[in-house]
């Protein structure tokens, strides 16, 4: 079997279960000098006229804090997909140390006049899952981060029209979760 590891900025929980076929943990520090740019500076490259339709944020545990380092641009977008856990705070599987968990991003997102239409499993024995955020007054979308090659005519993984219902492959739904009662 063959190991497959991660890395982030937070600290690897020395609980976190097996993921992907290998141990999910975090490589030893080192210093590395690397060029980075946030959120916000990719917003301000964008015309303030143009409407995102979608966003796609997967930060190793930081997803919040990407998202609120860009909380004044977030107007000009109408969908959020973003990688959570439906773990409570401090549970020992949580892969992160500090990552938020489903229901305080929904709560900080609902500040924002984001709401939560669904979510989709990513591994569900480790409540990891991609959910779909949308701005009040906007069209939400289906979406998933699988990939749909064969599943679909043209292999799309966004659907526009939440009214079509989609075939995507490998997909489930989440039809309960966990910590909307424990903030």
């Amino acid at each position: 079997m063959s190991t497959s590891r991660s890395n982030s900025l937070h600290k690897t929980n020395k609980y976190s279960p097996q993921m992907q076929c290998g141990v999910f943990e975090g490589f030893p520090p080192t210093e590395t000098t690397v060029r980075s740019i946030t959120l916000r500076d990719v917003f301000s490259q964008v015309p303030s006229e143009i409407s995102l339709q979608l966003l796609k944020v997967d930060a190793q545990g930081h997803e919040w804090h990407c998202i609120k380092g860009a909380a004044e641009q977030l107007p000009h977008v109408d969908n959020i997909f973003v990688e959570l856990q439906d773990l409570v705070s401090r549970h020992k599987h949580m892969v992160y140390e500090g990552a938020m968990n489903v229901a305080r991003v929904d709560s900080r997102l609902e500040k924002l006049d984001f709401h939560r239409q669904y979510c989709e499993y990513n591994h569900e024995a480790h409540s990891e899952m991609n959910c779909l955020y949308t701005r009040r007054g906007q069209q939400p979308m289906w979406v998933t981060r699988r990939p749909q090659l064969h599943a679909t005519p043209d292999g799309r993984t966004v659907i526009a029209n939440i009214d079509e219902k989609p075939h995507f492959a490998g997909v489930k739904y989440v039809s309960h979760l966990e910590t909307t009662n424990h903030l």
